[in-house]
């Protein structure tokens, strides 16, 4: 199973249409994971930063895996969500 980069993707924005700026997009696994010998629990939550642009500054997640995606602003407010 492969990893795929986040970094420079997003674009996320707030309700007026403004970039996301600085804020954190947090992505819960739905289903557990057998990669190699190793098993990863499912509703393990990863944080990812957002820069001034709103896009994911690094990360990376399984691509075959199932996720929840929720986008905060900077003062930690949601502002956006998908499963």
């Amino acid at each position: 199973m492969a990893l795929i980069s986040l970094a420079g993707t997003g674009g996320f924005q707030d309700a007026s249409g403004a970039p996301l700026a600085f804020g954190t997009l947090k992505v819960q696994l739905k289903d557990d994971l057998l990669i190699s010998s190793s098993q990863i629990c499912s509703g393990r939550e990863s944080s990812f930063n957002l820069d001034a642009n709103g896009n994911v500054v690094s990360g990376s997640l399984w691509e075959t895996a199932t996720y929840t995606f929720r986008a905060y602003s900077a003062q930690g407010l949601l502002v956006w969500s998908m499963d």
